[in-house]
């Protein structure tokens, strides 16, 4: 969830690694990321995600309630939507205001993507953790 440019590269991102994009949403409106996400679609050969435009997060909190997905990619304005349906979130965009040092974090390049590799493992793994009752010990 974000700016159209963003959710694109997040999307072919999450594609080349081997994800699956579920949904797609801006809160712009036009028509250009449509075409793109499609063409990732086929390219990594999996089902077209969702391309929601001009999008806001009750919506994303509601339909929460109807599909499944895994990890939330989006800005702190989805932590209300990640926290109502126990998806973990991870933070990218604009803004970031929960979260310090959240602007100096490289995201682009060769590190920035190592960075997001990182982080994207780090938030399911600490999902696991959360979710079970030995969480992460050496004992």
């Amino acid at each position: 969830i974000g700016d159209e440019d963003l959710v694109y590269s997040l999307a072919s991102f999450v594609s080349e690694i081997g994800m699956v994009p579920v949904i797609c949403a801006t809160g712009g409106t036009s028509e250009n990321l449509v075409p793109l996400i499609m063409k990732l679609a086929e390219n990594y050969g999996y089902p077209v995600p969702m391309v929601c435009l001009d999008f806001n997060y009750d919506t994303l909190t509601h339909m929460l309630g109807e599909i499944d997905v895994d990890l939330i990619i989006g800005s702190s304005k989805a932590y209300k939507s990640s926290k109502a349906h126990g998806v973990p979130l991870l933070r990218m965009g604009f803004p970031i205001h929960d979260r310090f040092g959240a602007a100096s974090r490289i995201t682009t390049g060769y590190l920035g993507s190592r960075f997001l590799l990182n982080d994207i493992v780090n938030t399911f793994i600490r999902k696991k953790q959360e979710d079970n009752p030995v969480g992460y010990t050496y004992q």
